[in-house]
């Protein structure tokens, strides 16, 4: 299975090397990295707003729970 894998690898790279992807994919690309390496840099130094972080939620969903009417 780890051949394959490899296999696969060494197959883009090649098409890499042969058809090389466009500046302004590379640019794109970088540019998505160096964001999430922002991103995930403000959420650890705990610069990141408290309205922005995500509720866990459990496999089931949130669930919804009735309020008794009076």
């Amino acid at each position: 299975m780890r051949a394959a894998i490899m296999d696969l690898f060494w197959l883009r790279m090649v098409m890499w090397v042969r058809r090389r992807p466009s500046r302004q994919f590379m640019i794109a690309a970088v540019a998505v990295i160096v964001l999430a390496a922002v991103l995930v840099t403000i959420e650890k130094l705990g610069w990141w707003p408290d309205w922005a972080h995500a509720d866990r939620v459990g496999r089931r969903g949130p669930g919804i729970h009735a309020t008794p009417m009076n």
